[in-house]
């Protein structure tokens, strides 16, 4: 069982929330987060998001989901879908109808038929109902998603809607002075509680009307079984004011960081055509997340939606009364009406500049009335309170961009009180004493143009930046410019290699970060074609410069390429494995860095369908040796010994080295991945492997060198692949790559077993 069960099920709601948690990239048949299970049909590299949902290596075929619709109590249940898309036609669960475009399809739902295939940047969403149950029918949604390499540590989860999956976001940008320090009141919840709210699930909904509360899970809004806009306002509210008082800052991390989630998914949904329809209190609530996260993450798409006054309930049901309002027109309740049969009154000229709510003000303000007693004005306001204050406590106002919603705060205050407790008591205690600092804004980035490149003619370079009366300071040498360096007055005349860096400055927002370009006066470095690489047969290799005029010297004997080296004129053929290096000249302007390219001949490539070669069969201790190259950086592709034929899968090898998604070469030991040293791997380089395999201890050791250098130990004495711990003969190599290729040449036993490097032996072996 893979260790994301144990992390995201059992610790994350009440340790993993105190900090910030990333589990690594490693090897697992299935991932599982909070009773949901994908199994694989073979190991792919797995880790989790920032807050600890999970994410796997692609592509990836699902064998099994648990729950699955077999599983179903009634109907049709325990549905998924990949990459889904909101307010259209769903395949969770065949008992909710929001609308008649907008219900269960049985072709949405891919878990009535395995396997599933999911390739790079797709993410799939799988559900586990509640066996029909009214009010909401889903209990958990849970995203598996689908990435080509592994994240940066920290990362935020993409959109689990539509098909960008760019990780744009990350815990590093975060602003954590954002979030102010106002004294704990005595109502101020536990850690706990309010850990409690915010679980590491996505923020999931799926229409913008009343009924599509029937698709919000239980577990992902925290708030039993009631998906009311009352409760999520109140509960977004709380979690926004502890994150604003002087709790420790380790204890706020994990919590704010689910908090940006949140906003995320939401800011995702609104983009993807979901939307908030006012009615009642049935969808308020959403806007604080996305208010924080664009706070933190200090990011202009995230602002620009959080500032948008037409999007969120809880901005188009209140308004600020204007003299065209005194008199207006208003619905009147049929004599008798025991909903709405309440009293309506006009607006008055007293009224003009008061702060107000309207039940569906935006789109129907005839039903707006004066009356404190206005139908659902009690429903919502003490729920929307807690956000309100949050935002104004944390100097929010600017992002929020809609005054009318802390005017009727005030007001609601005044003549209602502030609904929970704890919103009372921060209320009470800070609101009219607080002084509010906005946070540090940035000035935009410079651009620098031309930006980074090889030129033989003087540049005029240029540098600009959006953010206006901003000082611009710039230096060529590479250091980051502070106060006291060059001011950019006009274009700047480049004829020899530098490295510009730039910074904006202006009144009342921080510096911009550090914009860098790097101008080369010199020859472009040659490109080969077809690319280094393996290769089945001989390849006539050509070698261009962008540069022109440019003459092209090179070698193929491993040395470094001179003006004394052979010029090049005609396609270069290779016909064994041979290293080619190669330096572009012209007079004028300085030589071009070396170039070098690796070609194995007679190669094998690894596929995404397994290639295998016949070597046995092969008992006792013997050394096999290849060499090896990736097509690419960060690529996931195998090549291992077994005594399976044919291969068919990981689990029919015994010995596997490994170049794995996260750029590094690793070896198989038992049951997961390993490696004694770190060794990174890049495109162009050659690495020769040598697997010592002693076939009665069941163990091997692997020593790589990478271009004919010293031998580097990186695993001793691993075991065999748990599936192959009892195999006692091999007669084969085989190899697969699902991410990019690999290719392998000089493949065979070696006569000698190579010595173990002295210096990289593990104590007590």
């Amino acid at each position: 069982m893979n260790s994301l069960i144990y992390f995201t099920k059992r610790l994350l709601p009440t340790i993993a929330l105190g900090c910030l948690l990333q589990i690594p990239a490693s090897a697992a048949s299935s991932v599982s987060h909070y009773g949901i299970t994908w199994t694989f049909s073979s190991d792919r590299p797995t880790g989790t998001f920032a807050n600890g949902e999970p994410w796997v290596i692609g592509p990836v075929t699902i064998t099994n989901i648990n729950p699955n619709p077999t599983q179903s109590v009634s109907g049709v249940q325990h549905g998924s879908m990949i990459n889904p898309i909101p307010n259209t036609a769903f395949g969770f669960d065949s008992h909710p109808s929001i609308s008649s475009a907008v219900s269960y399809q049985a072709a949405k739902n891919v878990a009535l038929s395995f396997p599933i295939n999911l390739q790079v940047n797709d993410v799939l969403v799988s559900a586990n109902c509640q066996g029909g149950a009214y009010p909401t029918f889903l209990k958990t949604v849970c995203a598996l998603t689908v990435l080509g390499s592994a994240p940066p540590v920290g990362s935020f989860r993409p959109s689990i809607f539509g098909a960008d999956r760019t990780v744009k976001w990350n815990v590093s940008q975060l602003n954590w002075a954002v979030l102010k320090n106002y004294t704990a009141v005595a109502s101020t919840p536990s850690k706990a509680t309010i850990a409690a709210q915010v679980p590491p699930l996505p923020w999931f909904e799926w229409a913008p009307i009343w009924s599509g509360n029937s698709l919000q899970p239980k577990d992902n809004t925290a708030d039993g079984d009631k998906q009311y806009g009352r409760e999520t306002a109140a509960k977004f509210g709380q979690v926004g004011l502890w994150l604003n008082t002087n709790q420790p800052l380790a204890d706020k991390q994990a919590i704010a960081i689910q908090m940006v989630q949140n906003g995320l998914d939401i800011y995702a949904y609104v983009k993807h055509g979901g939307g908030f329809y006012h009615d009642g209190g049935h969808k308020c609530g959403r806007k604080l997340p996305l208010v924080l996260a664009a706070m933190m993450l200090n990011d202009t798409e995230l602002k620009a939606m959080a500032g948008n006054p037409d999007i969120f309930q809880e901005d188009t049901q209140v308004w600020i009364v204007t003299q065209s309002d005194v008199g207006r027109v208003i619905w009147v309740a049929p004599p008798g009406d025991s909903w709405y049969g309440r009293e309506f009154l006009q607006y008055r000229q007293e009224d003009v500049g008061m702060g107000e709510w309207g039940i569906r003000h935006r789109w129907e303000p005839i039903q707006d009335n004066r009356s404190w007693s206005a139908t659902y004005r009690s429903v919502v306001g003490p729920a929307m309170m807690g956000p309100w204050l949050a935002a104004y406590l944390m100097g929010a106002q600017s992002v929020w961009n809609h005054p009318a919603a802390f005017a009727y705060m005030e007001r609601f205050h005044t003549l209602a009180g502030d609904g929970a407790t704890f919103t009372a008591a921060m209320y009470a205690a800070h609101k009219q004493s607080a002084t509010i600092t906005p946070p540090p804004q940035s000035a935009v980035n410079p651009t620098i143009t031309p930006s980074s490149g090889y030129f033989d003619t003087p540049q005029s370079v240029t540098i600009s930046t959006t953010t206006p009366s901003a000082t611009i300071r710039y230096t060529l040498n590479g250091v980051t410019p502070g106060t006291s360096d060059p001011i950019y007055a006009g274009p700047i005349a480049v004829s020899s290699t530098k490295t510009i860096k730039a910074v904006a400055y202006a009144t009342g927002v921080d510096p911009s970060g550090v914009t860098t370009a790097e101008l080369a006066f010199t020859a472009v470095p040659p490109i080969f074609g077809p690319a280094p690489g393996g290769y089945s047969g001989a390849q006539s290799v050509t070698l261009t410069s962008g540069t022109s005029g440019a003459t092209i010297h090179y070698t193929t004997d491993g040395s470094d390429p001179n003006t004394s080296s052979p010029v090049y004129v005609n396609p270069v053929s290779v016909t064994a494995s041979t290293t080619i290096k190669a330096i572009a000249v012209k007079s004028g302007i300085a030589s071009s860095s070396i170039a070098t390219g690796n070609y194995l001949i007679g190669a094998v490539v690894g596929t995404p369908t397994w290639a295998s070669v016949a070597f046995g069969p092969r008992t006792g201790a013997f050394t096999y040796g290849f060499d090896m190259a990736a097509s690419a950086n960060n690529i996931d592709a195998v090549v291992g010994l077994g005594g399976v034929t044919p291969v068919t899968g990981y689990a029919d090898l015994a010995c596997i080295v490994r170049f794995n998604s996260s750029g590094k070469i690793d070896v198989r030991n038992g049951g997961g991945y390993a490696a004694l040293v770190d060794m990174p791997y890049s495109v162009g380089n050659v690495y020769s492997v040598r697997m010592i395999v002693d076939t009665a201890a069941k163990t091997y050791s692997v020593t790589v060198s990478v271009n004919g250098g010293v031998a580097v130990l990186i695993a001793q004495n691993y075991a065999f692949r748990l599936e192959q711990a009892s195999l006692a003969s091999f007669n084969n190599m085989a190899l697969i790559a699902t991410i990019g290729s690999q290719a392998v040449s000089n493949h065979g036993l070696v006569a000698e077993t190579p010595p173990i490097p002295q210096g990289l032996r593990i104590r007590g072996q």
